[in-house]
């Protein structure tokens, strides 16, 4: 599966089936990690 830009969030995290985090431009400067969700009670 291949999915750029805006869609990664929409097509690509959905496919894992289960709660997962996103690393964008882990490489660079102004690369940002943002964490897997927090379950809901």
């Amino acid at each position: 599966m291949t999915a750029v830009g805006a869609r990664l969030l929409d097509v690509v995290i959905p496919a894992i089936g289960s709660p997962a985090g996103v690393a964008l431009n882990a490489g660079s400067e102004l690369g940002m990690l943002f964490p897997p969700p927090r379950p809901t009670r």
